[in-house]
């Protein structure tokens, strides 16, 4: 991901390129769930028109990394933007690297520990 040169947003902001590229492993995690849903489909005694196929998704990771360096990373420890003192970025886009398994309940204890942070933000500085 990095901001284009020429095309801007309508407030005149350098719009987001996305570059992607489906790696051997994900192209092989493919071919198995093609696999495993003709057999599945076979044992039922299903018939299928055409050739049955997963959706083919995705999720969004690392692109406002969390971590100590501002030159490496996007937020801190508390999901706190490095730039911007009062800019909380939550979600699979801070993760630093992924795993083989859907993000949502990562992504929700990420949101309860923010905000878990946030009150006792708030209550401290009412002193």
């Amino acid at each position: 991901m990095e901001l284009d040169g020429e095309i801007k947003d309508y407030f005149g902001n350098h719009c987001p390129k996305l570059f992607y590229d489906i790696t051997e492993y994900e192209k092989a995690i493919s071919r198995r769930a093609d696999e495993v849903i003709e057999t599945l489909f076979d044992a039922m005694g299903a018939r299928v028109e055409g050739k049955p196929r997963p959706a083919f998704g995705a999720h969004q990771f690392c692109t406002c990394r969390v971590g100590n360096d501002p030159k490496a990373s996007v937020v801190d420890r508390n999901l706190r933007a490095h730039d911007i003192n009062n800019l909380y970025i939550v979600g699979s886009s801070v993760f630093v690297t992924i795993g083989a398994v859907s993000p949502t309940l990562t992504i929700a204890a990420l949101s309860l520990r923010l905000g878990d942070y946030l009150l006792s933000e708030r209550f401290s500085n009412k002193n």
